[in-house]
């Protein structure tokens, strides 16, 4: 087959738009990736630089409590500008702070009551009860906004409702939990404790069958060497046994109660024979 110049031009001119058309494609995904990576690198870069104002209810020594706002972001927080209030009652904090750092954390006594119409303390609120009673009759909640800029520039505004009561339910609930969790442990560890004693009681007991074993061991020991040479002294006894004189005493005196040995010493104490003391079975004449 002849192929004429216009069919070959038409050919490379098919070629090129397919070679055209796929470094478009590739192209195209390239930047796609690219503009991808390029924004969860800045999406990483911001929360880095990101401060996050919380407000919380924060527990002090001899059940006082006070509003907070904690920097639990990453970033510092710049420029900031926060106001709380409670719901029903007249008094808005304001406050202000060229910085807090990450983890930095400001407390505050929550006011209820504008400044001009109280003296000192007055219309503050510290101590558990004084929450509780003076919260009966309303819906207990804290109002909170802030606002800062990161360490880019951005601007970040933050707001949040806080149950004061239900802050201080949750925590005596987690401490009496604690407590709870307390007394188990000690629970737990003196049931340790009583089976330990359980254990040593058990290992003496074993320990006590394993000793009267071993005595009736010995005891027959001493009784076969006894009756095979009908005479034999404590001196003897000794050296065939490999025992101490005291462990001797023990065997002979129960051998001795059970009228199957004699013992001819001059000494006479049946608990402490002497070395020149002589057993025999008893029976059998001494010499």
């Amino acid at each position: 087959m002849v192929v004429t110049t216009a069919q070959a031009q038409i050919a490379i001119s098919l070629a090129s738009v397919v070679v055209a058309g796929v470094l478009a494609y590739v192209t195209y995904q390239y930047y796609t990736e690219t503009k991808q990576h390029t924004a969860e690198m800045r999406k990483n870069r911001e929360a880095e630089f990101r401060p996050v104002l919380k407000g919380a209810i924060v527990y002090k020594p001899v059940s006082y409590y006070d509003f907070a706002i904690v920097n639990t972001g990453k970033g510092a927080a710049h420029d900031v500008e926060a106001e709380w209030q409670m719901n029903d009652y007249p008094h808005t904090s304001t406050w202000s702070i060229p910085h807090i750092a990450p983890e930095k954390q400001h407390n505050f006594a929550v006011r209820i009551e504008d400044d001009e119409e109280t003296e000192g303390n007055e219309g503050m609120l510290h101590a558990e009860q004084e929450f509780r009673d003076e919260l009966a009759d309303s819906d207990g909640i804290l109002h909170y906004e802030a606002t800062c800029e990161d360490a880019l520039g951005n601007t970040h505004e933050f707001q949040e409702d806080i149950d004061i009561i239900g802050a201080i339910d949750g925590r005596v609930a987690g401490a009496m939990e604690w407590q709870q969790k307390d007394e188990l442990e000690q629970i737990r560890r003196e049931l340790e404790d009583i089976g330990d004693a359980v254990e040593d009681v058990e290992s003496a007991v074993e320990m006590s069958g394993n000793d009267s074993l071993i005595r009736g061991e010995l005891t027959q020991q001493v009784r076969d060497i006894v009756e095979s040479r009908s005479e034999v002294s404590l001196q003897e006894l000794r050296k065939l046994t490999g025992f101490s004189r005291m462990d001797l005493a023990g065997v002979l005196r129960r051998l001795e109660e059970a009228d199957e040995v004699a013992i001819d010493s001059e000494v006479g104490r049946l608990s402490l024979p002497n070395a020149e003391a002589t057993i025999r079975v008893e029976g059998e004449p001494s010499d």
